[in-house]
């Protein structure tokens, strides 16, 4: 190479390289959230009975006399369509103690799992004691939705777009910088209602109570989004 020419081809390297430097932009990168309240349509109870006995034939029928009592609760004293009342789980299980650091059999654990949606909201508190005096053994969760969740999600997100840019606004201002194009845009996370989880004795207490630990009025529908700003 002609050594004339290599400090020049040196400096355009360098140049070069401090063009690709200043091409990077600047990110500023912010999480925002957002929530939308809303009425729910219905409410979703999810439930189990649990029988045991040491004939593993004997709970499993138990468990079954259980369920078809739970069932004929619904469908007769509340209305509600077996279409609405969806079968989660099922187990059987041997229950294992342990004495003297032995392995001891104490008998078999049917369990079953199922959901019921109550579409009448005015009746689910009475459900639940119902639930519980016909054999149900635990409410797992308590779960108020709507029958169009994508249109609560678009506003939730655009809710969430809104407090992204007002942090970065924010930022940007304290940093003595301009707010420039969005980089990047995605949804974080799922977007998704509320759901109550209440101990037993707590969901009959509410329903005792007319509900003061548990309220169907004001739900919230919750989104994130991750947004990558430019600064300038």
């Amino acid at each position: 190479m002609n050594r004339k020419l290599a400090p020049a081809m040196f400096a355009l390297a360098l140049c070069f390289a401090a063009s690709l430097a200043a091409a990077e932009p600047r990110v500023l990168a912010i999480t925002g959230r957002g929530s939308v309240p809303y009425t729910p349509d219905y409410v979703d109870l999810d439930f189990a009975v649990v029988t045991k006995d040491p004939s593993y034939a004997a709970a499993q029928n138990k468990n079954l006399s259980s369920v078809e009592a739970v069932m004929t609760a619904l469908t007769q004293a509340y209305s509600i369509k077996k279409a609405d009342v969806k079968s989660l789980d099922y187990r059987l299980a041997e229950n294992i103690d342990y004495e003297d650091g032995h392995q001891k059999s104490s008998g078999y654990v049917s369990t079953t799992s199922l959901r019921v949606r109550v579409r009448d909201l005015g009746t689910y508190r009475a459900i639940i004691v119902s639930l519980l005096d016909s054999g149900v053994n635990s409410i797992e969760s308590i779960s108020f939705g709507v029958e169009d969740p994508e249109a609560l999600r678009e506003k939730a997100l655009v809710a969430a777009y809104a407090d992204a840019e007002r942090m970065a606004k924010s930022l940007a201002a304290a940093a003595k910088a301009g707010l420039g194009r969005v980089l990047t845009l995605r949804e974080a996370g799922d977007a998704r209602p509320e759901t109550t989880m209440l101990a037993k004795a707590s969901l009959r207490a509410d329903a005792a109570s007319n509900g003061e630990v548990i309220s169907s009025g004001s739900q919230v529908y919750e989104a994130a989004v991750y947004v990558e700003f430019e600064l300038r």
